[in-house]
């Protein structure tokens, strides 16, 4: 597996924190869906995300979690991110996430950006002077499903079996695909 890392150049007024992430697009012009939930209800995530893989044949997705907090109900609220490894096109993506109650900006981003594909951060967010304030992302769940029609991105799977050490592999039709896109990227942090 053969990992790159691009360095994007973005015109912001003082980032006050770098951070490293994983592409969703692959080698072959597709995206697999990356999903990111700031402030939501985790049964919510659940929610989101069975409903995608009915919908979309999404098959198998893993949701991560970077912090979580009980709230005085009961309920576990945090920031998630939910990953799929099933291939889309730019516009079967756009529809996917038009469907998700995932974070507003994060659907639209492509409006924004439109060269720039998804992120999902690896490592912790930290200030200029080097402190975390936002953890790395941890595995919450898997949520399994029956195996899905559309193949899935084979680098995007074996990095994040790599990195998370869940064997996911037989849970998808591969490709081929052996390269995956890393970014290092100016993250202005919202603090808790």
């Amino acid at each position: 597996m053969r990992i790159g890392l691009r360095s994007p150049i973005f015109l912001r007024k003082e980032p006050n924190t770098f951070t490293t992430g994983w592409l969703n697009s692959t080698e072959d012009g597709f995206f697999i869906p990356f999903l990111d939930f700031d402030g939501a209800g985790y049964e919510a995530v659940l929610e989101d995300v069975r409903f995608l893989q009915r919908r979309f044949d999404v098959g198998t997705m893993a949701v991560l979690v970077c912090d979580e907090q009980e709230t005085p109900s009961g309920a576990v609220q945090g920031h998630y991110h939910a990953v799929a490894f099933t291939k889309f096109t730019l516009p079967e993506l756009k529809e996917l996430l038009s469907f998700s109650r995932c974070d507003e900006k994060y659907k639209t981003m492509w409006e924004r950006t439109p060269e720039r594909a998804h992120v999902l951060r690896l490592t912790a967010k930290r200030n200029a002077d080097g402190k975390e304030f936002r953890p790395s992302m941890k595995l919450k769940e898997i949520v399994f499903a029956n195996l899905p029609k559309r193949i899935a991105s084979g680098a995007h799977v074996k990095c994040f079996s790599k990195l998370f050490g869940v064997p996911l592999a037989p849970r998808f039709g591969i490709d081929g695909s052996e390269s995956i896109a890393m970014v290092n990227y100016p993250s202005l942090a919202r603090r808790p």
